[in-house]
């Protein structure tokens, strides 16, 4: 504060009681957040999780680089003194070949005992690189062509004084000199690489460089996925055990609530799926449209279905299994059926169901998968109506067809593990443009590397076709930062590009969903 003209540092006592007012106190004799006696903005009362977590994502990368720094030096040390060594043991090295004097071509291998001791004397112009011998012998190191301009080709030497040291020749010095260029080049990208870990401007110029970012849409606590859009365009969120509509202009509001009404224990991961209405093959039966249908995790394992006047009823019973994937069949190789993936025995079981709730086992050992799955189109390549399913924790995605064989899509190039890995996969609907947009959940998880926000992300229409991404194309989010790749299968091979990203504090669940604005 200013009395008298004169700076006063605040007496903590009165601004202890101006606790309402966020006044800040100086710590340390330094400010903390804004200058002792003003106010905070908005900005600085917002919570630091992102912040925090960016700063020391950054950290760690700057640390990981500063090894890779000291590792290139080292090497290139050793590097450098190899090629020394290399060099010096061709100038020490014993007798090998012997070359007669007056004839530079001629050689010997015997001790030099018959050889003429007549010393040799070089002609003008002479460009051998030689030191005469004790008794007019020259041991050769390595010869090789090599041209002169005017002179044709001949045979370069380097000799050593036999049963002596050697000397440096004009080509070994070369060679040192190539080997410290070499030596500062690699001590130089050691240390750009140092630099470039110093600070978060490195992950931020990395992510400017990719066309797409997922950003927050909306707040929802408790979120963990979302499926639809409904006949109306809302889509269902499963968000604190409940559910939730939104659509895609406004605020989240209550569905199914009060009696008859859908609720599931808090902390597990129910995730959600809609039907097409399509008919179920020879049953005659539907699962009902814009119905939304829940996995239960808890308790007896099963499947709740919720219609669309959010009256919940108990669809199918699963075995003792935990149920962690959910999906339906709208293009008709698995029957039209609901699927279901449940965590078994350190593998995956696949299970259908029909429209009147009888379940069926597809594949019993299938790779461990789950999150968001989803059922290809036919123009997915060779696995076009397979069911596709991620693995976070190596980054490979599965397909897993009607016969229950398992085959490799392709593998993330983006960090695998769990809770950072591959989560969510959905295909690009038809139809994509720029009033279109991509929704998934972030989860609030706390004491995880990713803590989640709470949040629905949102990747607009517009970024997606300057991304690039098309109908029919697969995408992939992973759990940790909302890492986004699209694979493209045709007849006989899958490409897979990075094209997004999201909040590094961000904790992805569930499946992706596309939506038109309206």
């Amino acid at each position: 504060m200013i009395v008298g003209n004169r700076y006063r540092r605040p007496d903590p006592a009165l601004l202890s009681l101006r606790k309402d007012s966020r006044w800040q106190t100086p710590r340390n004799n330094h400010p903390v957040g804004n200058s002792p006696g003003r106010r905070q903005g908005p900005q600085a009362r917002q919570p630091a999780r992102e912040r925090i977590a960016a700063e020391q994502a950054a950290g760690a990368r700057g640390r990981l680089l500063t090894r890779i720094a000291s590792v290139t030096a080292v090497l290139a040390i050793v590097v450098t003194l190899v090629a020394v060594r290399l060099t010096a043991a061709e100038m020490t090295a014993g007798p090998e070949r012997w070359l007669r004097p007056g004839n530079p071509h001629a050689d010997d291998t015997d001790d030099g005992g018959q050889m003429d001791r007549q010393a040799h004397q070089d002609k003008s112009g002479s460009h051998h690189d030689r030191s005469p011998a004790g008794q007019g012998l020259f041991h050769v190191v390595a010869a090789r062509p090599e041209s002169e301009p005017g002179r044709g080709e001949a045979m370069v030497y380097r000799a050593a004084r036999a049963g002596g040291s050697g000397r440096w020749t004009s080509r070994s010095m070369r060679r040192a000199g190539t080997s410290l260029v070499l030596l500062l080049l690699l001590i130089g990208l050691g240390l750009w690489l140092a630099g470039c870990g110093g600070g978060s401007p490195a992950p931020a110029r990395a992510r400017a460089t990719l066309p797409a970012r997922w950003a927050r849409f909306r707040h929802v606590p408790g979120v963990v996925d979302l499926a639809g859009p409904r006949g109306d365009g809302q889509l269902t969120v499963a968000a604190a055990g409940r559910l939730l509509l939104l659509s895609t202009s406004g605020q989240p509001v209550p569905f199914a609530r009060g009696s008859g009404g859908y609720t599931t224990a808090l902390g597990t991961e129910p995730y959600i799926a809609m039907p097409t209405g399509k008919p179920a093959t020879g049953l005659g039966c539907s699962f009902g449209k814009d119905a939304t249908y829940a996995l239960e995790p808890n308790g007896s394992p099963g499947v709740i279905s919720i219609d669309k006047q959010g009256q919940a009823r108990r669809f199918a019973s699963l075995p003792a299994v935990r149920p962690d994937g959910i999906a339906f069949d709208d293009v008709g190789r698995f029957g039209y059926r609901l699927l279901v993936t449940a965590t078994a025995r350190g593998g995956t079981t696949v299970f259908g169901v029909d429209c009147a709730g009888r379940v069926t086992t597809i594949a019993s050992h299938a790779p461990r998968v789950e999150g968001g799955i989803a059922v290809a189109p036919l123009s997915f390549g060779s696995f076009g109506g397979d069911l596709v399913a991620p693995d976070e924790t190596t980054g490979r995605v599965w397909a897993i067809g009607p016969d229950g064989k398992t085959r490799l899509i392709a593998r993330s190039p983006l960090p695998a593990g769990g809770d950072i890995g591959s989560e969510s996969a959905a295909f690009v609907p038809s139809g994509l443009g720029r009033d279109w947009a991509a929704y998934v959940a972030d989860r609030r998880s706390p004491g995880n590397r990713h803590p989640g926000t709470d949040s629905i992300l949102r990747l607009s229409g517009a970024e997606m076709v300057r991304a690039g991404i098309h109908a029919g194309e697969l995408v992939v989010t992973s759990e940790g930062g909302a890492q986004t790749i699209v694979i493209n299968c045709s007849a006989t091979t899958c490409t897979v590009r990075h094209v997004a990203d999201g909040p590094t504090a961000a904790h992805v669940e569930g499946h992706i969903v596309f939506a038109r604005h309206r």
